[in-house]
């Protein structure tokens, strides 16, 4: 979930504990045509608990409310970490499909912004393509019916793709000047034991920084399994070659796979020591098995009794 969130300046006790808080619900979507379950609703709530104290939030308040959603409170003094502890839920490596697709300077929406996440292709009328190969050999009419979907795509904040990591999907970068066709999810982020950020110079030749990312053995198998047939040394024209980092629909990290993969994944991410660790801290924190939109955001006074 990328949500903006804005946030008085309001005074609280030296402790954090009394003053004002910052309240934000977060409410539940589940992938197509599933459920929110209570246990799945408590598992994402210990999630963002963890999330909470791995990103500094010491008196952060989680709680669930309703089958569907739960509330994040925590001290004014730690405000600027809500939008860091809400950025939970869809987490997956996915492969490119077909080259960027540039976003023009005027856009016509098919969308309106601000809603629940939005099925892509619910006026497809058929499965999208999964692969290249398969989005190369379909028929022109179908073709033409896949390019209308990403051409009434807009790439916007508060604009939110339903990400089901079984389908394709259409993804915009953070700072929407840039469109993917990316295919079905190969690493999930519940596969995802470590995220750490390394420094240029700490391998010889390693120019920028690196996420290196330890992976459970469910996703080594598969991304070994993957990289073993897509990667530039056995077919460098091979546009799933390159993968994209994707968190509830928004284009994180693009990266190419040179070679075969055994073990963890690395993925270069710049030239800023900043957006390194804190991409890091953020996927360290955890996943949700499931996504989150913002319902409602409020400052609500503080008890120093609050724990």
């Amino acid at each position: 979930m990328a949500a903006a969130l804005a946030l008085a300046s309001c005074s609280s006790g030296g402790n954090g504990q009394a003053g004002t808080q910052t309240v934000i619900t977060l409410q539940a979507i589940p992938t197509k045509g599933g459920t929110v379950t209570a246990a799945g609703l408590d598992a994402a709530r210990q999630v963002i608990i963890a999330r909470a104290a791995t990103l500094g939030a010491k008196h952060a308040m989680v709680d669930s409310i309703a089958p569907d959603e739960v509330t994040v409170a925590v001290p004014t003094s730690e405000a600027h970490l809500v939008a860091a502890i809400a950025d939970v839920g869809t987490l997956s490596f996915r492969p490119f499909l077909k080259p960027k697709i540039d976003v023009p300077s005027v856009q016509t929406f098919g969308h309106d912004p601000g809603g629940p996440p939005v099925d892509q292709w619910t006026d497809l009328g058929f499965a999208p393509p999964t692969t290249p190969a398969e989005l190369g050999e379909l028929p022109a009419s179908r073709a033409s019916a896949v390019q209308e979907a990403i051409d009434g795509w807009g790439c916007m904040e508060g604009l939110e793709a339903l990400d089901i990591p079984t389908m394709a999907l259409i993804a915009c970068n953070q700072a929407n000047s840039a469109m993917y066709l990316l295919g079905p999810a190969v690493v999930y982020g519940s596969e995802i034991e470590s995220v750490i950020a390394t420094a240029p110079g700490t391998e010889d030749g390693q120019t920028d920084w690196r996420l290196v990312v330890e992976l459970n053995s469910t996703g080594q198998r598969a991304w070994a399994d993957y990289t073993s047939k897509h990667n530039a040394e056995q077919d460098p024209d091979d546009i799933a070659d390159t993968v994209a980092l994707t968190l509830n629909g928004r284009v994180l990290v693009i990266s190419p796979i040179q070679g075969p993969v055994v073990g963890r994944l690395e993925l270069s991410v710049g030239s800023t020591q900043n957006g390194a660790t804190d991409l890091a801290r953020t996927l360290s924190a955890g996943v949700t098995s499931f996504g989150f939109r913002l319902v409602a955001s409020a400052q609500q006074p503080r008890s120093r009794t609050t724990q």
